[in-house]
């Protein structure tokens, strides 16, 4: 039977918010052990009713509280898809570097979501993951979870569906942005194949898979170290257009 006390019904929509986003967001979802997730989203949901929350909410019978709790399943799965997209500039940055470096056979099976990733894309989304960390990136988790209980709070059944519009922008700004930053290396990785061609044409005795093969991982690595200053312009791009989306975000839970 479901518990008609108020202040365990709005502790239980707290908790379905902390949880939808503990689990969803990259930055946790990489802990193997789920005792640590089920701790660390019981803390954080008792730390949020005990600071903005309100011991009641109006609600009749178990259908009407489901409803309230796919409202906030929804708000914590928004702002953990903000970051899961924002990780999107370092993961297309890092397919195209390996799609033109040729090692795209040497994907890996990702633990976490179960696809297979190339090994360039994952060493761009590690390398990011630990540059939001350094840049107190996990802070937002707690930062934005705070806000939303503040600006949306429980209970209520306001819900826009310019969320998803807001997020569709996000998205392709993100994609930009991953582009961008790699287009030096695509560049140079371009003056390669020219260079291959040339030789190619000049000396046809040379093997010109392997020599290409050989040469496009070579100055890939070499391009990977030359550029790796620029991913820390990349986190704070990263990390302001997060802040500034999830305001935007949080504008629009507010009826």
């Amino acid at each position: 039977m479901f518990p008609t006390d108020a202040t365990l019904a709005a502790f239980g929509l707290f908790l379905v918010r902390s949880s939808a986003l503990v689990v969803a967001v990259p930055l946790v979802s990489k802990i193997g052990f789920a005792m640590y997730k089920i701790a660390l989203v019981v803390v954080l949901a008792g730390v949020m009713y005990s600071t903005c929350g309100t011991p009641a909410v109006e609600f009749d019978g178990f259908l009407d509280w489901g409803l309230l709790a796919i409202r906030e399943f929804l708000i914590g799965l928004g702002l953990a898809m903000l970051l899961q997209v924002a990780l999107l500039a370092a993961r297309v940055g890092g397919e195209l570097v390996g799609l033109e470096m040729g090692i795209q056979m040497g994907a890996q099976v990702d633990p976490v979501s179960g696809v297979s990733t190339p090994l360039i894309a994952s060493y761009y989304e590690e390398v990011l993951i630990i540059g939001l960390f350094a840049v107190n990136g996990h802070h937002w988790i707690v930062r934005g979870l705070r806000e939303s209980f503040e600006r949306a709070p429980v209970g209520s059944a306001y819900f826009d569906l310019g969320i998803v519009e807001l997020i569709t922008t996000f998205f392709r700004e993100m994609f930009s942005a991953g582009l961008a930053f790699v287009a030096p290396i695509v560049v140079l990785m371009s003056l390669v194949s020219l260079v291959v061609g040339l030789i190619a044409r000049t000396v046809p005795q040379i093997n010109v898979l392997e020599l290409s093969f050989t040469l496009r991982i070579a100055v890939a690595l070499v391009g990977l170290v030359l550029f790796a200053p620029g991913l820390e312009v990349l986190v704070s791009v990263v990390m302001d257009q997060l802040d500034q989306y999830t305001s935007a975000f949080l504008d629009l839970l507010e009826a």
